[in-house]
């Protein structure tokens, strides 16, 4: 199942996340030509960590509406796509445990960057980013990929999930 959801974010959060990855970017690692902030295992300001964990736990709660399913938060990123980054057809195999995947754009004012689902052999699922659109389905089962931002730069919040509660994030490491 292929979830879509627009405004699911407002637009003042979505910017508030763009803000904190701004000023928290010097703890963010490079994963291909993107870099990702690990929203859950960087000190923060209290005020910023409990804004995320708020926009998360909400995420959360929808991801389990939307597929009627009980999901643990597994790894949470936001993500930062410069000029000329893209990201090739793969499917989510990184993490064993890893059951579903999000993506909720935070930014439109780029070129590019569009999310490709294959829903089946046959047909792709174009998703152009929209502030606040929620996308959602099983990065294990649909092949996906992200085609090159060609101006500009492109924000992401990126949550995976486990069925298996043994994966759960902690937000007390």
């Amino acid at each position: 199942m292929i979830g879509l959801e627009d405004n699911f974010l407002k637009e003042y959060e979505c910017q508030n996340l763009i803000r904190i990855f701004s000023d928290w970017s010097v703890r963010s690692k490079r994963h291909r030509d993107i870099l990702v902030l690990h929203l859950y295992f960087i000190d923060m300001s209290e005020a910023d960590q409990k804004f995320c964990y708020e926009i998360c736990e909400r995420t959360n709660e929808r991801i389990n509406q939307i597929t009627d399913n009980k999901y643990f938060m597994e790894t949470v990123t936001l993500s930062f796509w410069p000029e000329n980054s893209n990201q090739n057809f793969h499917i989510d195999k990184t993490r064993i445990q890893t059951d579903y995947t999000s993506i909720t754009y935070l930014n439109e004012n780029f070129q590019g960057g569009k999310t490709l689902v294959y829903e089946d052999t046959n047909q792709v699922m174009t998703c152009p980013p929209k502030v606040g659109r929620l996308l959602c389905f099983d990065g294990k089962k649909h092949y996906h990929g992200v085609t090159p931002i060609e101006s500009f730069q492109r924000y992401t919040l990126n949550i995976w999930y486990s069925l298996n509660s043994d994966f759960q994030i902690n937000r007390n490491e």
